[in-house]
């Protein structure tokens, strides 16, 4: 039997949180798979916040009813306060006792026939121990960045990814050289998912962090996330430094989830407005600055001929 926990890092996302549990019993309901056994564990970083409090016991209620008939465990953590997504992620994983771990975002819809299509991923990873993080096909992502996309190995594109939401973000029309560029880096470095839909797996470099799939070789190597970063970029981070060890990322089509997605860092049009009003827009920039400085060897090997390979 396969061992599962799902760790779901919420903050203010109470409504998706349940939407999401209770799609993943539906499809443990209509299964009744005796091949896996589930367990959820979340990481309140909102609990912190007094106006929420009163809202957590009407919640909990109805996920414990799932979890005495559907979930193997079910554990609640209440954060006294906002450790960020990569920190709260390693309180879940440490407290999770089953030996594949899954990080999940509260707006993860599970379709009906997850659990069927969930099993062979499952087994394909505990056949090749050497793939130590994997993700599904995400779709209705309506974002400008689709986090449904897996990538190739253009770090140019990491260093740089925040300017290319410039277009979402202002009304002020883009040089056309910096628009060429975005362009180029729109079609070299995503993966497009549709020649890939009828695969049973492909490897990447890396997968989005709204499903992530954790095997057990991976703690032989890890325990969890890098903790400097408080908020974005922990995802792409992880899975280079998978790559690094020359352990593999795989990308799985057939499994395929609802994200819906919705960018906090980009929600507020306008670069003043976004820097004046949306704290997620200064946690994506640190993020940035951490992951640039992190990986400036590798940057530095790699970045050059990917400069001026743009014609």
């Amino acid at each position: 039997m396969n061992d599962v926990t799902f760790i779901y890092v919420c903050y203010h996302s109470y409504s998706c949180l349940l939407k999401s549990i209770q799609t993943l019993a539906a499809s443990l309901s209509l299964h009744h798979s005796n091949e896996v056994s589930v367990e959820v564990v979340i990481v309140d970083n909102s609990f912190f916040d007094v106006p929420n409090i009163n809202n957590v016991p009407s919640y909990l209620s109805i996920l414990a009813f799932h979890s005495n008939t559907l979930f193997k465990r079910f554990q609640y953590i209440a954060s006294p306060k906002n450790l960020g997504f990569a920190s709260a992620c390693n309180i879940g994983i440490a407290r999770s006792s089953s030996p594949f771990k899954i990080l999940c975002n509260c707006d993860i819809i599970y379709p009906l026939d997850f659990i069927p299509a969930f099993l062979p991923v499952l087994d394909k990873m505990a056949e090749f121990p050497d793939v130590l993080i994997a993700g599904p096909r995400l779709l209705g992502d309506s974002s400008p960045y689709p986090s449904s996309l897996t990538y190739n190995s253009s770090i140019l594109f990491l260093i740089l990814k925040p300017f290319l939401r410039l277009p979402f973000l202002t009304s002020v029309p883009v040089p056309a050289f910096l628009a060429k560029w975005i362009e180029k880096c729109w079609s070299d470095t995503t993966l497009r998912q549709s020649p890939y839909v009828n695969a049973s797996h492909t490897y990447v470099t890396w997968v989005s962090g709204a499903f992530m799939i954790l095997s057990p070789s991976f703690f032989d190597f890890f325990r969890g996330l890098d903790e400097r970063f408080f908020l974005y970029y922990e995802d792409i981070d992880i899975c280079i430094s998978v790559s690094e060890l020359s352990k593999k990322v795989a990308f799985f089509p057939s499994l395929a989830l609802f994200h819906p997605g919705g960018y906090a860092s980009s929600s507020l049009r306008g670069i003043r407005l976004s820097l004046a009003k949306n704290i997620t827009f200064y946690y994506h920039i640190y993020s940035w600055l951490s992951f640039i400085f992190k990986w400036r060897s590798r940057i530095l090997r790699t970045s050059l001929f990917r400069l001026f390979s743009i014609h």
